[in-house]
């Protein structure tokens, strides 16, 4: 008479290939070195949800890819695109580089009222907003409020 061993929903979440659990280890560790040189450590906060992506998979995060409506399929495929798009100009105008425009004549030797530049970020190291209450993609003012 054999005994079988029961895989209890729990286990059976944590058994995945090595390829598996080295790229969520390697994922985890590239944020955690993220989050030290920002240094913000409130951020630590959504590494369950890296492992959950990897490893776990409980929260069905690509619950729209199993859909057999095609409505479905192309609009949450935008939504997906969209939202994709925006986290990463969101990091990177805060992280590594921003554009500005020159407002004023102050610096008219050398440059001109107008003019762009890119300012590297990286350069001078990462500064997390200075404000907990900040709306992303602005530069100076809520759009439609018209207010600073």
């Amino acid at each position: 008479m054999a005994i079988e061993k029961e895989t209890t929903p729990s286990t059976s979440r944590f058994a995945k290939s090595k390829t598996e659990w080295a790229k969520a280890i390697v994922w985890c560790l590239l944020y955690i070195l993220f989050i030290i040189w920002v240094g913000s450590y409130g951020w630590l906060i959504l590494l369950p949800m890296i492992f959950d992506a990897f490893i776990t998979e409980y929260v069905p995060w690509t619950w729209w890819k199993k859909s057999k409506n095609k409505t479905v399929l192309a609009v949450m495929g935008w939504v997906d695109a969209i939202v994709f798009a925006l986290v990463a100009v969101y990091f990177i105008n805060t992280y590594l580089f921003q554009n500005y425009q020159i407002p004023t004549s102050s610096l008219e030797k050398t440059l001109l009222v107008g003019d762009f530049l890119f300012v590297s970020k990286a350069s001078y190291g990462p500064r997390v907003p200075n404000t907990h209450l900040s709306f992303p993609l602005v530069q100076h003012t809520f759009p439609l409020l018209n207010c600073k």
